[in-house]
């Protein structure tokens, strides 16, 4: 006869989804920010700053040797949860736009 099943382990697999998926999701603020920082096409330099509004009116921000990138001058790891989560609907796009704004600055 089987072992019956362990209703806890079923309960504890969510929460280390969960701390995983939070883990992820800080790292992926992290890795935005120091891909921008670091970025120096061809010894060109890198970018110093720049902002970006959203098509939702929010405004990320990125300062070289801040740490994080900001929505609306706060840093993510000081937004509250729906702050978070609104955070990553365009970070791609910030990323892109930092480009652009790098392209523009160093005449590329």
């Amino acid at each position: 006869m089987a072992a019956p099943v362990n209703k806890s382990s079923q309960y504890f697999q969510i929460t280390q989804a969960h701390t995983v998926n939070l883990l992820n999701k800080t790292k992926m603020a992290e890795d935005a920010y120091q891909t921008i920082a670091q970025y120096d096409f061809e010894g060109n330099g890198t970018l110093s700053g720049h902002t970006w509004t959203d098509p939702t009116g929010r405004v990320y921000g990125f300062t070289n040797g801040a740490g994080e990138i900001t929505l609306d001058t706060v840093a993510y790891s000081g937004l509250n949860p729906a702050d978070k989560k609104a955070f990553f609907l365009y970070l791609n796009k910030f990323v892109i736009e930092c480009m652009k704004r790098y392209d523009i600055d160093y005449n590329l």
